[in-house]
């Protein structure tokens, strides 16, 4: 994993102040987002090219994140914490993982956009 430490510096900011939002606002996911291992990168070995999660553990990739506003930022914490909530890792079972990882996020993204959240394009 090739990272700078600008890089990570930046996204570990913006997920502080995203978890600091979530404490002082929004309860209910502050306390599952403390339940959850994350890891920040960024490189080809790196698991995604945007953000994931498979139920324990959140992947932010710096190259995506980083330029993002942080309440668009504030926005993907919040669609990987749905995630879980709707236990989509569980519940794929045997399905397409595109398909269903599309089906879901158009789910989510509708969750949280009505919960007032904001989310990056795509």
């Amino acid at each position: 994993m090739i990272t700078t430490s600008t890089t990570i510096i930046d996204t570990e900011t913006k997920l502080a102040k995203a978890t600091n939002t979530l404490i002082m606002n929004h309860a209910f996911w502050a306390a599952l987002r403390f339940r959850m291992k994350t890891i920040i990168g960024t490189g080809p070995s790196f698991p995604t090219d945007t953000a994931a999660t498979d139920g324990n553990t959140l992947w932010f990739n710096t190259e995506f994140c980083d330029p993002l506003p942080q309440k668009q930022f504030l926005g993907l914490v919040v669609h990987e914490l749905a995630h879980v909530v709707f236990m989509h890792a569980l519940r794929r079972g045997h399905r397409d993982p595109s398909v269903w990882n599309m089906a879901a996020d158009y789910v989510i993204n509708l969750c949280v956009t009505d919960d007032g959240f904001e989310l990056p394009e795509g």
